[in-house]
């Protein structure tokens, strides 16, 4: 994408995903505001507050953002409809820029030594954030962009869901339900599952590969998506695999055997390689068992 923003407006700022993305523009010095039909619900007030110190300019969803601001572009997700205020009253020309285009065009924008792209068919939300978190806690500083809100990183000022980082890594949800994660290039992809919630499993075993061909050194994944993918698209990568099935690893690929997994609402438990020090215990929401 060719074209400088120097503003953007995001129709539907408050969902976690826009939220995520109005942040992330406004770290990089673009003007942004938004409008969201929820802006003035108390439950939603946590993440417009961070988006208002982060100098996000809130709005109604009535197109009276056009009052004062010009945009160089609207960004929508599917959940907009067309008859939206802020759609029917934008200036005559004003480009739309879908969601996955946004995210594309800002992460083209970020200057790091290494992007993480953390796909899957399911867990990457959990997985990003566990990453970036643990990667915070070693002194790494690192950026992320997720569909959830990262603990270490909530506060008055952030969501949780986006931290810009200090440069050296930044790690991004990479989503294939729309294919999304093919628009942007990746250091690292790590590949959590292959399933058919969006597509059959051939299908999506194209799109990883595709993914595995635009990244441009490492990659870590699952038995099963090695299995799906073939091992001919890894070739010249560094590549990691972690076990989750019995299908067959090449005898040069490193591999990670799982040995014990077990998991419920109180959290998860696994253990790698037979090293009880190696173990690792992940807590869960207490709640989930009462609903």
């Amino acid at each position: 994408m060719s074209k400088k923003f120097t503003s953007l407006h995001f129709v539907g700022a408050g969902g976690i995903g826009m939220s995520a993305l109005a942040q992330m523009s406004a770290a990089q010095g673009i003007v942004t505001t938004g409008s969201d039909r929820a802006a003035a619900s108390p439950e939603n007030a946590r993440i417009f507050n961070a988006l208002k110190a982060q100098e996000v300019r809130i709005f109604p969803q009535d197109g009276s953002v056009y009052d004062e601001v010009t945009p160089d572009a609207l960004v929508y997700s599917t959940a907009i409809e067309e008859d939206n205020p802020d759609f029917a009253k934008a200036p005559a020309g004003t480009p739309r820029l879908h969601r996955s285009d946004a995210l594309k065009y800002l992460v083209e924008s970020v200057q790091t030594e290494n992007m993480i792209a953390v796909a899957g068919t399911c867990g990457k939300t959990s997985v990003t954030s566990q990453l970036a978190e643990a990667l915070y806690h070693l002194g790494a500083e690192p950026g992320v962009i997720c569909g959830g809100l990262v603990n270490a990183f909530v506060s008055d000022s952030l969501a949780g869901n986006f931290r810009a980082g200090a440069g050296k890594i930044f790690v991004v949800e990479a989503d294939e339900s729309d294919k999304s994660l093919l628009n942007y290039t990746a250091d690292t992809a790590v590949i959590l599952n292959i399933g058919t919630d969006h597509y059959p499993k051939d299908v999506l075993a194209e799109v990883f590969r595709q993914f595995i061909r635009n990244t441009r050194r490492n990659i870590v994944l699952a038995s099963s998506v090695l299995a799906a993918v073939g091992t001919e698209v890894c070739t010249g990568k560094n590549v990691l695999v972690f076990r989750d099935s019995t299908d067959p690893v090449p005898a040069d690929y490193p591999c990670i055997e799982l040995d014990s997994y077990h998991a419920g609402c109180g959290g998860a438990f696994c253990a790698f390689d037979s090293h009880p020090e190696s173990a690792m215990r992940a807590p869960g929401p207490p709640a989930c068992a009462r609903r």
